[in-house]
């Protein structure tokens, strides 16, 4: 992936402005917006969650968190913002674009629902993604989310790691 992406004058800690808020049916041109989301799409992206399938990745400019963003008509927009828009229409304001995949640069909209913020903290929370909350991965790279439970010694255990030791 560490492509420099020419178009972003911005280089890959690019700053955005904050799209919460009300959202009107923009864009003006939704053509010319999605001419320009889709350029920047890899659809080979990584498979984070095998029930998802691939992750659409976003290799254009992308914020410190990983979160793709690009300019139309005059305004940055997060890429997972403007593909939820130009698909499933207006979000609602104050809502979220969440990710089902854990993946901020996927854009495929079948990974993408919309949440409040605390809808939003709550998920990243319960997946181990918030600041101080547990691993989301057992130590093989298996999701604890599906995968996991709790030991009775009060470990975390993973039922895939578990069926493949021999009996």
């Amino acid at each position: 992936m560490g492509m420099t992406v020419l178009g972003c004058r911005h280089g890959m800690s690019c700053r955005m402005i904050q799209d919460m808020g009300s959202t009107v049916a923009w864009p003006a041109d939704p053509d010319a917006a999605r001419g320009n989301l889709l350029r920047y799409i890899d659809i080979s992206g990584p498979l984070v969650e095998p029930t998802l399938g691939r992750c659409w990745t976003f290799i254009g400019c992308r914020d410190k968190a990983g979160y793709g963003s690009l300019g139309v008509e005059g305004r940055r927009i997060r890429a997972h913002r403007l593909m939820w828009i130009l698909q499933k229409g207006p979000i609602p304001p104050k809502a979220d674009v969440m990710h089902e995949c854990d993946n901020p640069s996927c854009v495929r909209i079948s990974h993408l629902n919309v949440g409040n913020r605390s809808q939003n903290l709550r998920d990243a929370a319960r997946r181990g993604l918030h600041a101080g909350s547990r691993p989301v991965t057992c130590d093989s790279g298996h999701r604890r989310t599906i995968n996991g439970y709790w030991r009775q010694d009060g470990s975390r255990g993973c039922s895939i790691c578990d069926a493949a030791i021999p009996a």
